[in-house]
């Protein structure tokens, strides 16, 4: 968005997508569009890098267009950027029917955009024998709304000169799949989003900032940081939803202040009277630390097998992990790079750091890890492996899917809960006075100060970056300094997890190793490995070897869903999945029917995936 000379606000299908991730932004772009704001100038190393990397992806679908024979026209914005002339360009080139063309430019008014691609197409139009059909190249990994929104202003482009609008568009994925969608199907959905746009701009209509995905890679973050804390607005409270924004609000409590210091039994319209009070009180643990520079928390009173009783007895052979992962590695895939490890040596804790320079070597690190953990197990069936957050498990398993490797290895682990999630029993286990629960904030429960350079996963990523295009060893030097800075605050945080159990807490139970009833298992590992092992991937053969697991393969991920979701889990947990419905609770007697008895239950607001008719299981 930008003002133009005589005060013409000039628009494009990237404002369009500003609007929908949140329309706040918008508001903020027009004030810098109007002058009446500076627009921020912070510099953002991942903005710039998925910008080049967005740039490489399309770069080399040209090249690939064009090592396929086909003719190319590309089209040039001039210096100064003449978005008219290019525009006539375009549609000189579709009536000569160009085969390819690159940066097709299109205007619209006071809307202008740019196709990465158009393509040339056998259908009757206005141009004659021949149609376009527009193409988009992005990093993702999957469609976004806001793909459809760019690709239907191309359409419309293409619509105007050939005289009638595409059947298809396309989107060029990061994974490498170029996916079509009818253009049919969203132009409804596009025309309504415009036109709530325009009005929007048009009517300056009041917006406030909340936090979407969005925000990350907005250069105002900072500016909606201030007004939030400036306002005290709610959505500093921790793990707070934007929709418990709304209600609470509407009842009467506008700010954090406000909601800390509201007794325990306000009445808020649609909120569960236990989710007010999560609310309540992590608003005023916030509240205590904020004015008095004391961090307290308390335990919670969790449900059996949940929080602290997640908590295994300390053993000799535990480890400490954290992975670094860089998700720009490849379109198609990112690259875990690092596995950091702690290690017990006698009394002290040793780090290890692993690396990964390309796929071989991060299957051989993957492999390595697991042959290492079993080594653990076999010495120490006692032995656990430690981490904070989800990704550490989510990477393992996608890396065996991946590299359909050490598949029963990691089963087991997986089935004897080897793997202690610190965030689970954090989430489930207490409340302190942290604006969120991420291992940056909760590790000062434990007094634990980081020294490291680098203070962020996303810087870690920038450092191993850079590392590609210099090879400066000072930066994986960096970014181990930093790893291993997580995995010690991970260790700290299990002590003092530990140390500060309620009393009478029982130990997790250990689970020992279940013997495989699979006769076949055997037999059909060596057949794999006789049609696999040194056959060229991709080839009969080596397809021949790896299909004979393929299906228990697919299976896996699905019982692991359902197995983790039979876990001990938390009611606000259940309310939070989509999955699940949470806190249900009879209403009125059981009714007598046929040998059996109905139930009818009763549960608060929630969003969820069940329908009548469905089988869930309890």
């Amino acid at each position: 968005m930008q003002s133009a000379a005589g005060h013409i606000l000039l628009l494009s299908p990237s404002d369009l997508n500003d609007y929908v991730e949140c329309p706040h932004l918008t508001t903020l772009a027009l004030e810098v569009a109007r002058g009446e704001r500076a627009r921020p100038h912070v510099p953002d190393e991942e903005a710039d890098l998925l910008r080049r990397k967005g740039e490489m992806h399309e770069r080399a679908h040209l090249e690939r267009l064009r090592a396929e024979g086909r003719t190319v026209v590309e089209i040039g914005l001039g210096e100064p950027w003449d978005f008219e002339a290019a525009a006539h360009r375009t549609a000189e080139a579709m009536r000569a029917g160009a085969e390819v063309i690159s940066q097709a430019t299109f205007v619209d008014g006071r809307w202008r955009g740019r196709a990465d691609f158009l393509l040339r197409i056998e259908r009757a139009t206005r141009l004659g024998p021949w149609g376009y059909e527009p193409l988009d190249a992005k990093l993702a990994r999957a469609e976004k709304p806001t793909y459809v929104l760019q690709l239907c202003f191309y359409s419309d482009g293409v619509a105007a000169i050939q005289g009638l609008p595409p059947e298809h568009m396309h989107v060029l994925l990061g994974i490498g799949e170029q996916r079509a969608l009818r253009y049919d199907d969203f132009a409804a959905y596009y025309r309504r989003v415009r036109a709530g746009f325009e009005a929007a701009i048009a009517g300056s209509a009041a917006t406030e900032p909340y936090p979407v995905e969005h925000c990350a890679l907005c250069e105002f973050r900072g500016v909606c940081a201030a007004r939030w804390e400036a306002e005290d607005h709610l959505v500093q409270v921790a793990n707070v939803r934007r929709d418990q924004v709304s209600r609470l609000r509407a009842a009467g409590l506008p700010t954090l202040a406000a909601l800390a210091r509201s007794g325990p039994n306000a009445p808020v319209s649609r909120m569960a009277a236990h989710t007010f009070e999560t609310l309540r009180d992590q608003a005023a643990l916030q509240l205590h630390r904020r004015t008095t520079g004391r961090l307290n928390w308390h335990a919670l009173d969790a449900d059996p097998g949940c929080g602290f009783e997640l908590l295994p007895r300390p053993s000799a052979g535990d480890v400490v992990f954290d992975i670094e992962g860089d998700p720009f590695w490849e379109p198609a895939r990112g690259l875990h790079f690092l596995f950091g490890l702690l290690l017990r040596d006698g009394a002290d804790w040793q780090y290890r750091a692993m690396w990964a320079r390309d796929r071989l070597e991060e299957r051989r690190l993957f492999e390595v890890f697991v042959d290492l953990v079993h080594e653990q197990l076999a010495r120490d069936a006692d032995m656990h492996v430690y981490h904070y957050g989800a990704y550490e498990k989510t990477a393992i398993t996608q890396l065996m899917g991946a590299y359909a490797s050490r598949e029963d290895a990691v089963d087991e682990l997986l089935r004897r809960k080897v793997f202690v999630n610190l965030h689970t029993v954090v989430r489930q286990g207490l409340r302190a006075g942290v604006p969120s629960y991420s291992l940056k904030e909760v590790e000062a429960l434990a007094e634990f100060v980081r020294r490291a350079d680098l203070r962020s996963g996303t810087r870690a990523v920038l450092a191993y970056e850079r590392w590609m295009q210099t090879h400066d060893d000072t930066l994986l030097a960096s970014i181990a300094a930093y790893n291993d800075e997580d995995c010690r605050a991970t260790l700290a945080l299990r002590d003092w997890l530990i140390a500060h159990r309620p009393d009478g807490t029982p130990w997790a139970e250990a689970v020992g190793a279940e013997a495989r009833d699979d006769a076949g298992a055997g037999e059909r590992e060596a057949l794999r490995r006789a049609l696999a092992e040194g056959a060229e991937p991709g080839s009969p053969r080596w397809l021949a070897g790896e299909v004979l697991e393929y299906h228990r393969r697919e299976a896996r991920p699905a019982w692991w869903w359902f197995l983790e979701r039979r876990d001990p889990m938390a009611v606000e947990e259940h309310v939070d999945d989509a999955e699940a419905i949470g806190d249900l609770a009879p209403l009125g007697r059981p009714v007598p029917d046929k040998r059996t008895f109905r139930h009818t239950l009763a549960f608060p607001p929630q969003p969820h995936k069940l329908v009548p008719g469905g089988q869930p299981i309890d």
